[in-house]
């Protein structure tokens, strides 16, 4: 059974909060918040999402980007989306990601290199996606969240900050 892939756009209700999951020999660490949107019926659903922001395995470390003045043409797709998941299983095409195929990161600067993750919120990207998810939930800004769809129950997770 293939997950379904896509993203969702949405707004952020609650405070980001760091959690981590013992796999293997490593410890992951996701950021969780409820993630809201008025479906086409007028009704509201909330959305856990899991964003991944690194690991305690110094050999698996994140890659990321963090562009504060992104500019392609993907965004007037994204913009003119309705509020909810999109489905993007299978798509080949923006604004389904493709960062090996496409131009979607051209001009946006080098990866960066996650910090060993150590379970605060003193690391990177950890402090940085936090200030930048506060600051979209107080300003109330539309997300948009790429990742797969939970199987159970409604949320998206496989959320990488390369998406």
């Amino acid at each position: 059974m293939s997950l379904t892939y896509g993203f969702i756009k949405c707004r952020i209700i609650s405070d980001p909060e760091l959690k981590s999951k013992h796999r293997r020999a490593e410890t992951q660490y996701h950021l969780h918040a409820t993630l809201q949107f008025q479906a086409p019926d007028g009704s509201t659903e909330n959305w856990d999402t899991a964003i991944n922001v690194g690991t305690n395995d110094a050999d698996d470390v994140l890659n990321y980007k963090l562009v504060y003045d992104f500019h392609h043409s993907v965004m007037n797709q994204l913009r003119s989306a309705q509020p909810g998941f999109a489905d993007l299983t299978g798509a080949a095409e923006l604004p389904s990601l493709d960062f090996l195929r496409s131009d979607v990161l051209v001009e946006t600067g080098d990866w960066r290199r996650s910090d060993v993750m150590d379970g605060s919120e003193d690391v990177e990207p950890v402090r940085s996606l936090m200030r930048l998810l506060r600051r979209a939930m107080s300003q109330k800004l539309d997300m948009y969240v790429f990742g797969r769809k939970y199987v159970d129950g409604l949320g998206i997770h496989d959320v990488h900050m390369n998406q």
